[in-house]
């Protein structure tokens, strides 16, 4: 790892976490130690080595350091020795090297070095007056009084960063060298805020602009870059033509702009001279490194670097052009040519930048120009002086003492660190300040626009004594608005790392530090240990390469949850009666009306049913309405009559959903819930004892006997449900449509009937089935619903036109079909007792949750009474939308902030648990948009008042805190939603409520070994178990679906449970308004349990930093300055707190005002309001989808935004 990631990870490391000390390591390596001086990193890493020499010195690692020059600046010979000394206290280690150098170099390379001269330019008429523009230019600059020196440096640096180019690589590249600083002056975009330097730098940009269209129109005609580069670069040419064959080299040059552009004059002088052809060049100028630079254009930086490497490592690049980032450090290819085209700076880089001629033979090359041939010979001459001295006092070096060291790294230890912990626990050391202040600013909520970087002032002492105090004072948007002062210092830099250590106690102390003094990060915000009830992780499986929390791919199984009146088994029954009345236009053919023929469905459980009238809907009799009617509120009945109750449940559920045998057994002992035929408000007992005998309601009889005539009896088959006896229990059974009394065997099979002349014929051939009476009529009937289509929840479109799913299948011999004992009329009724049970289980448990959700006596839900006719309509929302805003005209947002409460009912929690995959009449998703709009804007506007200090970004990570959808999916668990939630479609037979019956224990858990989708539940009766486990493998390569039991448990994401909580916050909004729905929230655990909540009443606070009379009329003048009472005008409103509008208006950049704070907390406040009346202004129209609403909601928007 880098020296400056292992040095973070010894100093910030919590003291009951297991920590990273030196203690643990072994062995310590330090790569190009020779940077161990200064402020660097290694430097900071030996001194917490230092600190554990003297405490447990047994415990220190051992230290090897690696370098190829241990010299890292210039220095004279005579200074060599005291600069290795100083490395070897720094590293705690002697300095040593190979003992045989014949040795080193037979294994080592040793390219030839080679100096080769230029002639001295002389610049073109052309160059000279690009050059007298900069001057004239530069002159302004400094004839600037009002403008400190420093700052007229960094501009005049630009300019002398032109005219270098000119006189190193020539005029064809004075156009570009002037379009390189253009689009480069980001490094002095920090004095935008500076009026005059504003000023100043627009007019040099202006200069350079008119400067630029000179040299493009003069550069026309330059079509050949080496006639008009420099001598040079000519002789750079000269040097490269030389070694064209197999040519890979390396050109070191001092500055990025002199690398790209000499890349850009080589890449155009290879397409133009032949000699020059083979040159495929390419540079690198490492990443910038200037303070505040957006992260990821350091990161596109660095990829492009190493992509050119590895093009470089290739082949597919022979020349690279580079500054100093690649004298040490990375691995690139051997190379047989290294040109300094640049002087080397110091003896570390002569020896580095060597050190990369790598390949045998090769060649170091040093371009001087003529007048500097001495001087760099003699420079040279050191070099293998000190090369000479290096080899000669590497042997035989001591240790330097424990005094020695400890004397080194007390010199610049001024101020003991800050360890708040204890000595072993997270430091922030007296040189290690200043990066971690850089590091805070640069986690600050910030734009492109902005670079938060920290004012630093100093004092020099009245006294006389040259001593310094810094101060600094943190950007405008930081939590800490005052200026923080260190300790008198001996200079400057001391004095700025002494404030700076000052000011990082006072961060952590306000908790803008975490425990291991790094900014805090959104994990380190503690606002659940007071703000939120505790919610427990949930138990399934987090492993880190598992989906998060809260996300749609983080799936768990569920137990579906059965209201009381569905599992209570301890009272005494109660009977209800299922009345089914038709709505739609019917159907003549079918009697499904319970007060047509008196005859209905009881309904035996042992907890109160009181809810309210719904409708169920089939195509075959459009829509019917239920309601449940209390017939007994205790009822007493005998064991056999039990018995035969709990009989003639079984039979009707075996047949109507194909319950076999083989998967579950009848237990009615194990449920509450029975259904019983009544007649009137009776049970009907006769049909009971009758049904007593039946095995079945389908059976196979025999037929007739050939000397018996089978004699029909009409009424039998009058209202009646029918099975052929031909086809096998597994097909469908049909209603009688009609008795064709002029229609019987022995009359013309109809036309398309292949040879069959009639209808005898045609069943004694086809079916081998022999017809003894020739005298009974005929029947036509349709087939009865099954299985999937027994779910009758969803509201039905009717076919007016086309081949009708229910067209009549054929005529049907009443003596070799098979007669239901049970009427048509009671069958149809028995068919939609699923859907009826599935309602009512799912509104039972609403009720109980509405209870539980709305506990205030103001918001109770009054229960429905029994002899209510008004159904449910489950298209409440949009009637109620529309009853409230019509009236008015306004926001709906608006109106339901001051709305009275009304109270939930149950109906509208059930809306708010149903997912769309449901495939039910309604859903959740128009819910919880609603609902997220709200909770976004009620908890931002309660942090943004409780917490008047926290920046927008520290604001933003506590709301996602509450907003997050693994919070609002641990609160969902808290409740238990999961259970109560309908996430799927209803196919009775597949995933129904069956009451009684039970998967067998070893059925269940030879599916759960055999890990089968729960699709192939229901059909393992139907295979051997090794067809079976081919169907498993078939539906894998089809689908991956979970392993669960279908009739019990269902899989729900944890994003639908967070959905459910904010469409069920959308449920309080829309019917109690903005008081319920903050009841609702606090019900669900989203409050204060220290006595504070999102109930709370807090006032609002002023902007001013600073209540003393220079702020106020400091926040006066900003507020005349910026006319803002034009703005007040424009916006149609006064504002009677005047810092609120100078708070808008202030820039995170305008680091002048003092007794504001900038937008951005004002801006986080405005952007859930601005989100919360959109959704309510796009919710007041037409009854969109969520989808249509995020897009209306943008669009409106963008539009205002626009505006």
């Amino acid at each position: 790892m880098t020296a400056q990631i292992f040095l973070d990870r010894l100093l910030h490391h919590h003291r009951q976490l297991l920590p990273l000390s030196l203690a643990s390591v072994n062995l310590l390596i330090v790569d190009e130690c020779h940077h161990a001086t200064g402020n660097h990193p290694m430097r900071e890493i030996m001194r917490r080595y230092n600190d554990l020499q003297d405490y447990k010195p047994e415990l220190c690692p051992r230290v090897m350091g690696l370098t190829a020059c241990v010299i890292q600046k210039k220095c004279k010979l005579r200074e060599v020795t005291k600069s290795i000394r100083e490395l070897e206290k720094t590293m705690f280690s002697a300095l040593v090297t190979s003992a045989d150098a014949i040795a080193v170099k037979k294994h080592s390379t040793a390219a030839k070095e080679i100096v080769i001269c230029f002639e001295t330019e002389k610049l073109s008429e052309y160059a000279e007056s690009i050059q007298a523009q900069l001057i004239g230019t530069t002159s302004e600059v400094h004839d600037m009084h009002d403008i400190d020196d420093k700052q007229k440096k960094l501009l005049i640096k630009k300019l002398q960063n032109i005219n270098e180019i000119i006189v190193h690589l020539g005029e064809w590249c004075g156009a570009r060298a002037v379009k390189y600083e253009m689009e480069n002056f980001e490094e002095t975009e920090e004095l935008e805020e500076i009026p005059a330097l504003r000023y100043l730098k627009k007019r040099i940009i202006q200069r350079l602009e008119l400067i630029y269209q000179y040299c493009c129109q003069n550069e026309k005609n330059m079509s050949d870059p080496l006639r008009h580069a420099s001598k040079k670069v000519q002789r750079l040419c000269e040097i490269l033509s030389v070694s064209k064959n197999d040519a890979c080299g390396l050109i070191f040059v001092y500055r990025r702009n002199t690398a790209k552009l000499l890349y850009e004059l080589l890449l155009q002088a290879a397409k133009i001279h032949d000699k020059l052809s083979f040159i495929r060049p390419a540079y690198v100028i490492g990443h910038n490194s200037r303070i505040g630079l957006d992260i990821n254009l350091i990161q596109n930086e660095l990829k492009n670097q190493n992509e050119t490497l590895a093009a470089f490592a290739r082949g597919e690049t022979n020349i690279l052009v580079s500054t100093s980032v690649l004298e040490e450090g990375l691995d690139i290819r051997h190379c047989n040519m290294v040109i300094r085209f640049d002087k080397p700076m110091n003896y570390r880089a002569h020896v580095q930048s060597r050190g990369r001629a790598r390949a045998i033979p090769a060649k170091y090359i040093l371009m001087i120009e003529e007048n500097s041939v001495d001087e760099m010979l003699s420079t040279l001459e050191l070099y293998t002086e000190i090369e000479a001295v290096l080899t000669d006092i590497c042997h035989n070096r001591e240790l330097p003492t424990d005094v020695e060291t400890a004397v080194h790294f007390a010199e610049d230890e001024h101020i003991p660190p800050y360890q708040p912990y204890g000595p072993y626990g997270a430091t922030v050391t007296f040189n290690s300040a200043v990066s971690l202040i850089s590091v805070y600013c640069g986690k600050l909520p910030h734009d492109k626009f902005t670079d938060l970087i920290p004012e630093i002032c100093y004092q020099q002492s009245e006294t006389g004594d040259p001593k310094v105090k810094a101060g600094i004072r943190l950007p405008i948007n930081s939590c800490l608005k005052s200026t923080v002062y260190g300790d008198w210092m001996e200079n400057k830099d001391h004095a700025k790392k002494s404030a700076a250590l000052v000011l990082c106690k006072k961060l952590h102390q306000m908790k803008e530090l975490n425990d291991y003094l790094r900014p805090t990060s959104k994990s380190d915000i503690t606002i659940f240990d007071d703000m939120v009830e505790e919610v427990e992780p949930s138990e399934m499986s987090t492993e880190s390469d598992m989906p998060q929390l809260g996300t749609k791919k983080h799936r768990n199984v569920y137990n579906k949850e059965m209201c009381p009146a569905f599992s209570v088994m301890n009272n005494d029954f109660k009977l209800y009666s299922v009345i089914v009345q038709s709505k739609g236009i019917g159907n003549d053919e079918i009697i499904i009306d319970s007060g047509r023929k008196n005859i209905s469905v009881g309904l035996l459980c042992k907890e109160t049913l009181n809810l309210p009238p719904f409708s169920l809907y089939s195509s075959k009799w459009d829509e019917v309405m239920i309601r449940i009617k209390l017939i007994d509120e205790s009822l007493q009945l005998d064991s056999r009559t039990v018995n035969h109750i709990e009989h003639f449940h079984k039979i009707v559920f075996e047949n109507l959903l194909d319950t076999s045998p083989t998967l579950f057994d009848f237990r009615p002992q194990e449920t509450s819930l029975l259904i019983v035929p009544m007649r009137g408000d009776q049970i009907d007992t006769s049909l009971l004892s009758n049904s007593a005998s039946w095995k079945s309601l389908r059976m196979l009889d025999a037929l007739t006997a050939s000397d018996d005539i089978f004699n029909f009896e009409r009424s039998l088959y009058e209202d009646a449900i029918i099975y052929p006896l031909y086809f096998p229990l597994s097909e469908p059974m049909y209603y009688v449509t009609n008795i064709l009394d002029h229609v019987g065997p022995k009359d013309k099979f109809p036309e398309g009937g292949k040879s069959y002349k009639t209808f005898e014929e045609y069943f004694l051939f086809k079916y081998e089935r022999k017809i003894s009476n020739m005298d009974q009529p005929l029947m036509t009937a349709k087939h009865v619903p099954k299985g999937k289509d027994l779910n009758n929840l969803q509201r039905t479109v009717q076919r007016t036109s086309g081949k009708r799913k229910n067209q009549i299948l054929g005529n049907f011999v009443p003596e070799l079909c098979g007669v239901l004992p049970l009427r048509a009329t009671l069958w149809w009724q028995i068919m939609l007792i699923p859907s009826v049970l599935n309602r009512l289980n799912y509104l039972s448990m609403a009720e109980e949750l509405t209870m539980m959700m709305t506990s205030t006596p103001s918001h109770a839900t009054p229960k429905w009474q029994s002899n209510e006719t008004d159904s449910l309509d489950f298209d409440w929302s949009s009637k109620f939308i529309k009853k409230i805003v019509q009236p008015t005209g306004n926001n709906l947002s608006v109106i339901l902030s001051n709305t009275e409460p009304r109270p939930i009912q149950p109906f509208m929690i059930v809306n708010a648990l149903t997912l769309k995959g449901a495939n039910d009449n309604f859903d959740l998703e128009r819910l919880e948009v609603l609902g997220d709009a709200f909770l976004k804007y009620a908890v931002t506007e309660y942090l943004f008042l409780r917490f008047p200090a926290d920046h927008e970004g520290k604001l933003t990570m506590k709301r996602s805190k509450f907003v997050s959808n693994k919070n609002l999916y641990l609160f969902g668990m808290k409740k238990q939603l999961p259970g109560k939630i309908h996430s799927i479609k209803l196919n009775p037979p597949m995933n129904g409520i069956l009451p009684g019956f039970v998967l067998k224990h070893e059925v269940e858990q030879k599916l759960r070994e055999l890990n089968a989708p729960y699709e192939l539940w229901p059909r393992f009766a139907d295979f051997t178990e090794e067809e079976f486990k081919e169907e498993i493998k078939k539906s894998e390569g089809i689908c991956k679906t979970s392993c669960y039991n279908p009739w019990t448990q269902h899989e729900l994401a944890d994003k639908s449970v967070a959905d459910c909580v904010e469409a069920i916050i959308g449920v309080g909004l829309l019917v109690g308004g903005r008081e319920t729905a903050i009841q609702v929230l606090c019900n669900f655990g989203i409050g204060v349990t220290n006595g504070s909540s999102l109930k709370t009443h807090i006032p609002i606070q002023s902007a001013m930093l600073n209540k003393e009379q220079w702020a106020i009329e400091e926040m006066q003048k900003y507020y005349q300055k910026c006319c803002l009472n034009v703005l007040e005008e424009k916006i149609q409103y006064k504002f009677k707190d005047r810092s609120f509008i100078v708070q808008a208006v202030t820039h995170s950049s305008f680091c002048q005002n003092k007794v504001t704070d900038c937008y951005q907390r004002l801006e986080y406040l405005g952007d859930a309001i601005l989100d919360y009346l959109v959704t309510g202004m796009v919710f007041s129209g037409h009854d969109y989808t969520p989808g249509q609403i995020s897009d209306m909601r943008w669009g409106c928007l963008q539009f205002s935004l626009r505006d």
